[in-house]
């Protein structure tokens, strides 16, 4: 009998099958449900007559709250069935039989109007599975099917992730030659050959709780954290094209007039290769480490602005502050992490780079060129070239080309867009006009003084000395 021949002969069977299936709510945490529904799956593909059929228990996930508290969630039970194993050739047969809607969702019931059927999980995966099971059922009464053995895996998690089931999934990956996952096709029938890999993430972001109106500058709104992510996230997908990270969920907060001390933040992201996995994850550990750093409690508040809120002794503010001529701003205009910045600084005793910060390029040259990558001192720039609204290199003084798909420039946004942008570009953008809503940072000097003689001899005392013009403004 043809494959076609015996499923058409069993199509009212699969089509009853897939209705009842469908109406019995399967939830990823409708455990009960989910109980009865592997049983009937096991039911269900106990036909095929396999060699092992086994229902597994998944070990309890931590999983974020809308308090911030990690707490121990259980899914159902992951179901594998396996036959001829030591077939020259095996295949992995995989699905979920869990859905989106919980029980208390308007969506329950399926409908039939003609040749469709409309239901909760009808396509995503149910009805995969009754063509999973079907499938094999017409290979198993094929003269073939002693060529190929196969294994069915069905986990209960797909929904969230399969975060319980990932070691199952992967222990079958890794055992068969070939995998096919029935979930649904495109839209014009035709299969999928692959999908982003995804990963769901939950981070909390915890703040200071204060009364907005009576002190609002006592608190620390932690949404301003999640307001950072968001900012990151657009900035990684702006990095990385084919980079997807979705911001689901935020929760937490309270009363309008409390400002808020957590906020919960749920994404996913979804990535192409392993790779790209591995670079995500390690610049999202780098945004978390910068995010439990103490001083971005103090980030949006002055340096003096914070000293003041310690101590109403002016004099020591002003001593707490005498380095802040090695960023030219005062106090009551600097940031206080950035004095935080350089005051650890001088803390670790000033280090500097024997040989001076040239050392720094001939250490790490030969590094860099086994990358293909290439440092030149005192090559200086004329000219950023932009092509159909694109950078396409740089031109250099001496008449080089050199091609670069992304150009950083360090020479101050005044000096690039002024100097090395192409005059009709600048023209065409306006960028003059932008540039005059700009306030230009400190400028500086430095004056190198060489003196014959010992410190002991010329009676110069072993001390930073910070010497201030009159009327600057040190607070």
């Amino acid at each position: 009998m043809k494959f076609l021949e015996l499923i058409d002969n069993r199509f009212d069977e699969l089509v009853n099958r897939l209705e009842s299936f469908s109406n019995l709510n399967t939830h990823t945490y409708n455990l009960k449900n989910l109980d009865v529904a592997i049983d009937q799956l096991q039911e269900m593909f106990s036909e095929l007559e396999p060699d092992e059929i086994n229902q597994f228990e998944l070990s309890p996930i931590d999983s974020i709250n809308s308090n911030g508290e990690a707490k121990q969630l259980n899914h159902g039970k992951v179901l594998r069935l396996r036959k001829r194993q030591n077939a020259e050739t095996k295949i992995l047969l995989c699905g979920h039989y869990d859905t989106v809607y919980p029980k208390d969702h308007d969506f329950q019931k399926v409908t039939i109007n003609g040749n469709k059927m409309m239901g909760p999980g009808v396509l995503d995966m149910k009805g995969g599975l009754m063509t999973m099971l079907y499938a094999l059922l017409a290979y198993e009464n094929s003269d073939i099917k002693s060529k190929i053995g196969w294994e069915v895996l069905i986990v209960s998690d797909e929904e969230v992730g399969s975060i319980a089931s990932s070691s199952y999934l992967g222990t079958s990956a890794r055992n068969n030659d070939f995998g096919l996952l029935y979930e649904p096709a495109l839209p014009d029938g035709s299969i999928v050959k692959s999908r982003k890999g995804v990963g769901s993430y939950t981070m909390v972001f915890r703040g200071v709780s204060a009364h907005a109106g009576r002190c609002f500058n006592d608190g620390l709104n932690a949404f301003y954290g999640v307001s950072d992510f968001i900012n990151w996230s657009k900035n990684m997908m702006e990095i990385n094209k084919d980079l997807i990270i979705n911001l689901g969920k935020v929760e937490g907060g309270g009363p309008n007039n409390v400002v808020p001390d957590l906020a919960i933040a749920r994404f996913n992201a979804r990535v192409s290769t392993k790779k790209q996995r591995t670079e995500f994850e390690h610049q999202l550990e780098i945004f978390n480490r910068r995010m439990r750093k103490k001083y971005l409690k103090y980030a949006n508040k002055t340096t003096y602005e914070v000293l003041k809120s310690i101590t109403e002794n002016d004099n020591l503010i002003k001593v707490l502050t005498g380095q802040y001529g090695d960023y030219g701003l005062p106090p009551k205009k600097s940031s206080f992490a950035m004095h935080a910045s350089v005051v650890k600084h001088y803390f670790g005793g000033g280090s500097f780079p024997i040989g001076g910060s040239g050392a720094i390029v001939s250490t790490v040259n030969e590094v860099l060129e086994t990358h293909g990558a290439q440092i030149m001192t005192s090559a200086a720039v004329s000219e950023i070239r932009i092509e159909q609204g694109k950078v396409i290199g740089v031109k250099m003084q001496d008449g080089r080309d050199i091609a670069a798909d992304q150009v950083v420039s360090g020479v101050g946004i005044f000096n690039t867009y002024e100097q090395l942008i192409p005059e009709t570009i600048r023209a065409k953008h306006k960028f003059e006009v932008q540039l005059q809503k700009i306030k230009p940072s400190v400028g500086h000097g430095c004056l190198y003084i060489g003196l014959k003689g010992s410190p002991e001899s010329l009676k110069l005392p072993k001390n930073n000395l910070w010497i201030y013009p009159e009327g600057v403004d040190h607070d």
